[in-house]
């Protein structure tokens, strides 16, 4: 088994800044489209001819949601994010309950 947080945070592969939330590092700056990444940098899916064969229809499902929460509702965490702490596990979960505050679009 990998542990997912700690391959998503290897600085040899994303860089010295890989621990830093920064949703910007997958947009490229000269042409604000999203950068093509080789699918070997992620252990989630893994990769080659024996990928998970479910990875396409994961990704499709978590576009189709994402698009849909956001199109109808706005989220924003309830504490300052930086205060999260997280369980130290394999899928290192958030400590304790992720407080957010739920509104409609109509409303916000």
């Amino acid at each position: 088994m990998m542990p997912a947080y700690a391959t998503a945070r290897l600085k040899n592969v994303w860089g010295e800044d890989a621990s830093d939330y920064k949703p910007e590092r997958w947009i490229d700056p000269d042409t604000g489209k999203i950068k093509t990444v080789s699918p070997f940098k992620f252990g989630t899916f893994i990769s080659g001819p024996r990928h998970c064969v479910g990875m396409r229809f994961a990704l499709l499902e978590m576009r189709i949601a994402t698009a849909v929460l956001f199109s109808r509702f706005d989220l924003t965490t309830v504490k300052d994010p930086f205060e999260i702490t997280y369980e130290y596990a394999f899928t290192l979960p958030v400590k304790g309950p992720l407080d957010v505050t739920v509104r409609t679009l109509s409303d916000a």
